[in-house]
């Protein structure tokens, strides 16, 4: 599978769209929700974009810089990026890609990341190939980060094969310089009945859009009291 870098874009540029990427996967752009005046105290949905490999192996990954010996025909180690902070434009350089459908637009999306202001979430996960994957909501602190997602089925018109596994690996733009080094604890929450639409407690009324996930209350618990069909995962 050929390999594509970074840099690649840097010569051109290359409008981030919304589709569907029909028997080859599902990508998207989404621009999200802008953060102004600090550090949000609710879960919101930054800039991100998602990209899927239909052959779950890693849609993107860093090489290994402790391999030696390897020649220039040699199969790079692509280790999943599981969980990683992009804070410097060094590494995001580094980033290589598999060669599907979306990798323009993801490379691009990578490219317009400003790292004096903004750091690059990417999370890899294995999905059903039937099934969506959507962000719901991201946290994040100086040493914390969490992000939830939803799944549903895709579209009928989508191909897909009952039994198979897709490689999803979602770029999020957090509007924030985080340091790689003091983020020491990584988690996501899954659930397979999709985002779910944020609803007002009590007497108490929000403005914001739909689909941002559960509100976070002062103990850092969240007034969202579905948690049927959820999965967690967090790593220190």
């Amino acid at each position: 599978m050929a390999l594509l870098t970074r840099r690649r874009l840097l010569q051109g540029t290359v409008a981030l769209v919304l589709g569907t990427a029909g028997c080859n996967g599902q990508n998207s752009s989404t621009e999200g929700t802008a953060v102004v005046g600090g550090r949000p105290k609710d879960r919101v949905v930054p800039e991100h974009y998602e990209l899927r490999n239909p052959v779950n192996e890693p849609p993107i990954w860093l090489p290994d810089e402790t391999e030696t010996g390897q020649t220039p025909s040699d199969e790079p180690q692509k280790r999943p990026l599981v969980y990683e902070l992009i804070a410097s434009t060094e590494k995001a350089d580094r980033l290589q890609f598999a060669d599907i459908k979306g990798v323009d637009e993801a490379q691009q999306f990578v490219n317009e990341t400003d790292f004096n202001s903004e750091t690059l979430f990417i999370q890899t996960r294995s999905i059903e190939s039937c099934h969506t994957l959507s962000l719901c909501n991201v946290s994040w602190s100086d040493t914390d980060i969490h992000a939830d997602y939803g799944s549903t089925y895709r579209d009928v018109d989508v191909r897909c094969e009952v039994d198979t596994k897709d490689s999803v690996s979602m770029l999020i733009r957090i509007p924030e310089v985080l340091d790689p080094d003091t983020v020491t604890s990584h988690g996501s929450s899954w659930r397979s009945s999709g985002c779910h639409r944020r609803v007002p407690p009590d007497d108490r009324t929000t403005t914001e859009p739909p689909n941002f996930g559960p509100k976070t209350a002062g103990d850092g618990s969240t007034t969202d009291a579905a948690t049927e069909n959820a999965t967690e995962e967090r790593t220190q």
